[in-house]
């Protein structure tokens, strides 16, 4: 039995350790990642990746070579030499040769090159039919783009709280569409998947990034439902609120607020330094300060020097000075 395989074998009835135990750091594991999805083993031959797939590669990232290994389970990335010189102004920083299996498809590598060769069963997109307001088809559009027709198009109002608890009112216009798949090299058979869904589209941006650089969402889709109606699947989008939300959210920032702490002045200059600090108002006797990056709304965590004590709370954004020394002292008399 070879050493990839006890590895293997061994990793399959592990326990959900951060740290690797004694036969795993015998079998070279340094670190146990469990930030991804799939778990990931860091070795001081390589690396290990609990996924299923297959793959056979020379893989280059930037100054690391790697041998990529993987028959149906686990992926194996061994160090190995750089066998290549890079050339300059290319991808050969991310180079590879070999094979592998993703989705439904071979990708023959060659360098920075990748020829794709899809399998029988791969989908391939055969319909694309337009929809009414009760799900019977309009008319079928082929393979192709088309703009929905206005009969299919219904409009409705929408609303949207922001988490500083502004209102936004906009029209969401919604279409319905249906779109099939099939095996690729047996499209003539009813075999496949069929995807029936909505697309809306907003007069305005809406979302909390409405006005910046980087914008609002102007449209999004959704699954269409069985037995929905296109308004009842614009409700559906995150955040959708029918009606006056303001006790709801004057109660959801209530919850978010703490009762102030002592904390030491290690903790305090910390935070004053993590990022540019809101509100920083300095006084010979006392000090303040809130953090940028709201925690939801306009609750945020709120810092407070009174003489050689520093405390921390969780409390609106747009407290004064005076409010904060005010709660503090409130908990903390003897601070005065």
């Amino acid at each position: 039995m070879s050493r990839a395989t006890v590895f293997a074998e061994a990793l399959a009835g592990e326990q959900d350790e951060q740290l690797p135990n004694w036969w795993q750091r015998a079998l070279g594991v340094r670190q146990i990642d469990r930030s991804f999805r799939d778990t990931a083993y860091r070795c001081s031959w390589g690396d290990f990746v609990k996924r299923f797939g297959f793959e056979l590669k020379y893989s280059i990232y930037h100054e690391h070579a790697s041998l990529v290994v993987c028959f149906i389970w686990g992926n194996f990335y061994i160090g190995v030499p750089m066998l290549i010189t890079q050339r300059a102004n290319t991808e050969d920083w991310n180079a590879s040769y070999g094979i592998s299996l993703f989705a439904r498809a071979l990708h023959l590598n060659w360098r920075t090159r990748c020829k794709i060769v899809h399998l029988p069963w791969d989908w391939q997109h055969v319909r694309h039919t337009f929809l009414n307001a009760d799900g019977s088809a309009h008319h079928h559009c082929g393979r192709g783009y088309e703009a929905p027709p206005a009969a299919t198009q219904e409009t409705h109002p929408y609303t949207y709280v922001l988490k500083s608890g502004a209102v936004q009112r906009v029209n969401a216009t919604v279409n319905g569409e249906e779109r099939e798949w099939r095996w690729r090299w047996c499209t003539w058979l009813p075999l496949g998947r069929v995807e029936r869904s909505i697309n809306v589209a907003f007069d305005a941006e809406v979302g909390e990034r409405t006005g910046s650089r980087k914008g609002g969402t102007l449209g999004c889709g959704y699954a269409w439902r069985h037995g929905e109606t296109l308004e009842q699947v614009t409700v559906r989008y995150p955040d959708t609120v029918v009606g006056q939300l303001g006790p709801v959210w004057e109660q959801h920032e209530n919850s978010l607020k703490s009762a102030p702490v002592e904390i030491d002045e290690a903790r305090f200059t910390e935070m004053l330094d993590v990022l540019p600090p809101h509100g920083w108002h300095r006084q010979q006797s006392s000090e303040s300060f809130k953090l940028s990056e709201r925690t939801s709304g306009s609750i945020t965590a709120i810092f407070c020097r009174i003489k050689d004590r520093y405390f921390e709370m969780q409390n609106h954004i747009y407290l004064t000075h005076e409010d904060i020394l005010r709660l503090v002292l409130c908990s903390f008399p003897d601070a005065a």
